[in-house]
C-alpha cells in the first residue's frame, strides 16, 4: 500500500503453480484506476487422438496410461498428480535422453484392475513425448465375478478347478465358492471338476452394463 493525503493505492501479486499449469495474478487499486491482470501458463498435447494440458513444456513429456481414473502417479518418486476420467496424466518437466523412472500406486486400483507392471523406465527425445502404458492386455475383457454352488445349493470347495470356454488355463474356486472369469465375450461356459464329477454353468451376461459384473450365486449344472 502506499499513498498520501489525495491518494491512496493498493497492489498485490499472486503466482501459484498447479498441476496442469501456472498462475501469476497481479491488482491495482487507486481512487483513480483499477487494474487486474492475470497470466496463464501451460502446455498443450494432441496423444492418442486426445488432447491433454499441463504444466509448460521445457524439454520433453511422459502421458501415462493406468487404466483408471484418480490414480495416483510418480515421476522419479515424487508425486506428481492423479490420473484424469480417461486414466491418463501428462508429467512435464521430463529430462530427454535420459532414464525417467515413473509409476503408480497400485492401491488406486480398483478391484481386478489388469496392469503388467506398476513401474517402469523410459527416455523421451528432445521436444518430443513418449507414452507409458501400464494396462494389461486384458483390460478390455468382461470381468465377472460369481459364487458357484451345485443343484443342491451347497458351495463348490474352495481349490475346485474350474475351466472357462474349453481354454487350457486353470482358475481355483476360492472360500463360498467365488470364482472371478475374465472374458472377451458376453457368453461363457464355465466348466468344473470337483470330488463328485464335473459340472459346468453357462453365464449370459445380455445387455447389462458396468466394468464389473457381479452375478452371486450360480448354479453349476452335473454332467
Amino acid at each position: 500500500m502506499r499513498g498520501n493525503d489525495d491518494n491512496v493505492a493498493f497492489s498485490g501479486s499472486v503466482d501459484r503453480i498447479m498441476q496442469k499449469a501456472d498462475l501469476h495474478g497481479r491488482a491495482y487499486v487507486s481512487d483513480h484506476r483499477t487494474e487486474v491482470t492475470g497470466r496463464l501458463r501451460g502446455a498443450v498435447s494432441f496423444h492418442s487422438g486426445e488432447l491433454r494440458f499441463g504444466r509448460r513444456i521445457e524439454d520433453a513429456f511422459i502421458i501415462v496410461n493406468a487404466g483408471a481414473p484418480d490414480v495416483t502417479v510418480y515421476h522419479e518418486n515424487r508425486n506428481v498428480g492423479k490420473t484424469d476420467q480417461n486414466g491418463r496424466l501428462m508429467i512435464s518437466g521430463i529430462r530427454s535422453y535420459e532414464p525417467n523412472s515413473v509409476s503408480i500406486n497400485p492401491i488406486d486400483l480398483p478391484l481386478y484392475s489388469t496392469v503388467n507392471q506398476v513401474k517402469r523406465t523410459v527416455i523421451a527425445s528432445a521436444h518430443s513425448g513418449v507414452e507409458v502404458n501400464f494396462v494389461g492386455k486384458k483390460a478390455n475383457y468382461k470381468q465377472i465375478s460369481l459364487n458357484l454352488v451345485d443343484a443342491s445349493g451347497k458351495q463348490l470347495a474352495p481349490g475346485t478347478i474350474a475351466k472357462i470356454n474349453g481354454d487350457d488355463e486353470e482358475h481355483i474356486v476360492g472360500y463360498d465358492g467365488q470364482l472371478f472369469v475374465l472374458t472377451k465375450t458376453r457368453q461363457a461356459l464355465i466348466t468344473v471338476q470337483h470330488q463328485n464329477g464335473s459340472c459346468v454353468s453357462a453365464i449370459d451376461l445380455g445387455d447389462k452394463k458396468g466394468p464389473l459384473f457381479d452375478l452371486g450365486e450360480t448354479v453349476c449344472s452335473k454332467v
